[in-house]
């Protein structure tokens, strides 16, 4: 019976954060948007947002989350892949979970108006791109390329500067171009041929 329970708590919490993402997005602002407006828009009571969320901020963080983060069925599904393929597919993943967000995230990333969620949305991604590096770093050493700091640094920067990008600017047309492009840049980067 857990089971149960706990998938219709997720599913509520999915719901409240749909609700925030969509007000965020129609409204254009975080401050005017409130815990009623947000109760209302996902047809709950506040007990029910309350049981799952401290307040709006903690809400805006957890959404911020979700569209950054690289579920586990993600990764399982490219574990096998070669590496190539694997950051590609992971790297399309975010970038169009991004732009699917784009009303919301350019809200919420504009220049100085909500630093500190600016600085938190760099946090999580730049957290978000090392555990991908660390899920590829076992295929890059197949590959006889060590992963140190610096390596990370670099592949990290790079990812990162094309998602602010794609959030900011939106996807190309041809979204597998462009990730085989950047995908190619981090081989070529790194002098490892991408079979």
């Amino acid at each position: 019976m857990e089971p149960l329970l706990s998938t219709a708590f997720d599913k509520t919490s999915d719901g409240i954060k749909r609700a925030l993402i969509e007000l965020i997005s129609r409204e254009r602002s975080f401050e005017t948007v409130s815990i009623t407006d947000i109760c209302r828009e996902a047809g709950i009571h506040r007990s029910t947002f309350y049981a799952h969320f401290s307040d709006k901020f903690e809400l805006l963080s957890m959404c911020l989350l979700d569209i950054i983060s690289i579920p586990e069925r993600v990764t399982g599904k490219y574990a096998d892949a070669v590496l190539y393929d694997r950051i590609f597919n992971l790297m399309k993943f975010v970038a169009a979970n991004c732009t699917a967000h784009k009303s919301f995230l350019l809200v919420i990333l504009e220049d100085g108006k909500y630093p500190a969620y600016y600085s938190q949305f760099v946090k999580t991604l730049e957290a978000q791109i090392g555990q991908l590096l660390g899920l590829l770093s076992v295929s890059f050493r197949q590959k006889g390329v060590l992963i140190d700091d610096n390596c990370v640094v670099f592949l990290g920067s790079a990812l990162f500067g094309a998602l602010l990008h794609w959030t900011k600017s939106g996807l190309p047309q041809d979204l597998d171009s462009y990730c085989a492009s950047i995908t190619g840049y981090v081989f070529s980067t790194l002098g490892i041929p991408p079979g």
